[in-house]
């Protein structure tokens, strides 16, 4: 489970894991990374699509003017920013609400 949290105006916003606590993090070369402690490449711009999906792309990196964003293969490995597009499937999500008892694991 992910806890999505608002850092700024604008869709900017934090992604963290619930369990783990680590927060989810993108470096310049586009590799997705778990840190402990909340920094600038953890921040991400969420970006509604006509699908009804969500895509979540880094504030902070781009490469060569295109944004990067967080995208998982079909084996739930996370994919090198670098690597995805607004367009690819991988990096489409849906946000969804769960009870505070799944949140806590009561």
């Amino acid at each position: 489970i992910l806890e999505v949290r608002t850092v700024s105006e604008g869709g900017v916003l934090a992604i963290k894991g619930v369990k783990s606590q680590y927060y989810i993090s993108m470096n310049r070369t586009g590799l997705l990374q778990g840190k402990k402690i909340y920094n600038e490449n953890c921040n991400f711009k969420e970006i509604f699509l006509e699908n009804y999906f969500n895509a979540y792309s880094s504030v902070k990196w781009s490469t060569n003017g295109k944004e990067m964003f967080i995208a998982l293969s079909q084996k739930g490995r996370p994919l090198r920013g670098k690597k995805t597009r607004r367009e690819h499937v991988a990096s489409h999500f849906i946000p969804m609400k769960c009870r505070e008892e799944e949140r806590t694991g009561v």
